[in-house]
């Protein structure tokens, strides 16, 4: 991602992203930089739909 896609991105979550949910269980990052991290409890902003969200996804967020 370069510098201008990024602060697109960026502009875009500061303004609420599509909407927010909130983690209910933590979720630990393997690799550093290739997964999604959050802690539970934590508010997360959504910036893109799943289109596939696996049974893992479903349990890992609340929508808000």
């Amino acid at each position: 991602m370069d510098a201008r896609e990024l602060a697109r991105w960026t502009r875009f979550a500061a303004k609420g992203g599509i909407g927010k949910c909130t983690a209910v269980v933590d979720c630990i990052a393997q690799e550093m930089g290739e997964d999604l991290m959050f802690l539970k409890a934590s508010t997360c902003v959504c910036l893109l739909m799943w289109s596939d969200r696996t049974e893992v996804e479903s349990r890992t967020l609340r929508h808000e």
